[in-house]
């Protein structure tokens, strides 16, 4: 009698959750993500500054300031900064004047001269 009085406890609690939608979930199709977030979706449409820049090298003693942003790394505030404490002997003035750290600056410097 126990037994089947948990068997019928045991069916009524699977009918139950099945009816509420807890039952094992079923099989799914995998989703795709919006084209945007998929590898090469808009990988060709905005290229970075190092791609804008390409090989290049900009000269800190006699670049503009729009020039100077176009070096990853070299904002408005920062190109502007460049522009007001010109006349570099080295790159390495940029650290010396504390317009770039040393660690900025070892990302800069393919980017940029003083010749």
């Amino acid at each position: 009698m126990r037994s089947m009085i948990k068997t019928l406890t045991g069916f009524g609690l699977a009918l139950g959750l099945a009816v509420a939608g807890w039952s094992a979930p079923a099989a799914t199709t995998p989703t795709v993500p919006p084209a945007h977030h998929q590898k090469g979706g808009m990988a060709g449409k905005h290229p970075t500054k190092s791609a804008k820049l390409g090989p290049a090298v900009i000269n800190i003693n006699t670049a503009g300031e729009k020039d100077l942003q176009r070096v990853p790394g070299i904002g408005k505030a920062r190109a502007a900064k460049i522009v007001k404490n010109r006349s570099f002997a080295s790159v390495d003035d940029l650290v010396t004047k504390k317009i770039v750290s040393a660690k900025e600056l070892g990302k800069l410097r393919s980017h940029l001269t003083v010749h």
